[in-house]
């Protein structure tokens, strides 16, 4: 999507190295521009959303599996 020089606003971001080289590899496999990348993954609704519920999910399950652990019951066994 293009949009206008006025909807656009420039934002300084500092990331780690390390992350600046892996959105630099992805663009490049994707044929756009670091910029073009992360206003990309910015935009993709189920890129980041995705992630955070399962960090989520699991930070959920592993604090009910604690407390089910501290108060001495076992779990049922998945199917």
């Amino acid at each position: 999507m293009t949009e206008k020089a006025g909807d656009v606003v420039q934002v300084n971001l500092r990331i780690p190295k390390g992350l600046h080289r892996k959105l630099g590899a992805e663009a490049r496999r994707n044929g756009r521009s670091l910029n073009a990348e992360m206003v990309h993954r910015l935009q993709s609704p189920d890129q980041p959303t995705t992630r955070l519920e399962g960090i989520a999910t699991s930070a959920a399950t592993q604090a009910v599996e604690l407390t089910l652990q501290r108060l001495g019951i076992k779990p049922k066994a998945e199917p």
